[in-house]
């Protein structure tokens, strides 16, 4: 293998290797900003729902609602907290493991408490085998591209 032919292998190699890394991150970040969207949306709506039952200090129906919510998939754990810092009511996962969003738990102005939900945040390891089709693609075509430089290269006179 010559000197140009090397450079150009690693050209093409150092190429895929950025864009894999790009192509990651990309969903990296579509996956944080959804999940911010769907987060903060959960959160006020176990909010909203649980404020009339902690008014009432209805708990079974409190542990019922959070329990709902426990089987949603992506959600790692739902806390319902009184003004005062005391747990109402509690589903899921004990660790503090995930992505946190919090909203107020009020009826007309009244605070009530505070919703803690988390989200399952997913592994970069998770993010890269759920890429590997379009990094598989990206493989492809950077391979294209070298088979075509060497051909290019090769019938030069």
């Amino acid at each position: 293998m010559s000197k140009g032919t090397g450079r150009w292998v690693a050209l093409v190699g150092a190429s895929f290797l950025v864009h894999s890394i790009l192509a990651v991150n990309s969903t990296e970040t579509a996956l944080w900003n959804s999940q911010g969207q769907q987060g903060s949306l959960l959160a006020q709506q176990l909010a909203d729902a649980a404020a009339p039952l902690a008014l009432a200090r209805d708990m079974v129906s409190l542990s019922v609602l959070t329990a709902r919510y426990e089987n949603h998939p992506g959600i790692a754990s739902v806390r319902l907290f009184t003004p005062q810092n005391e747990r109402l009511s509690e589903a899921g996962q004990t660790d503090d493991q995930g992505r946190l969003f919090s909203a107020p738990m009020q009826l007309q102005q009244q605070a009530l408490g505070q919703v803690d939900l988390r989200l399952q945040t997913p592994s970069r390891g998770d993010i890269v085998r759920g890429s590997l089709g379009n990094i598989g693609l990206s493989a492809l075509l950077h391979l294209l591209v070298l088979a075509g430089g060497f051909f290019m290269t090769r019938s030069e006179p």
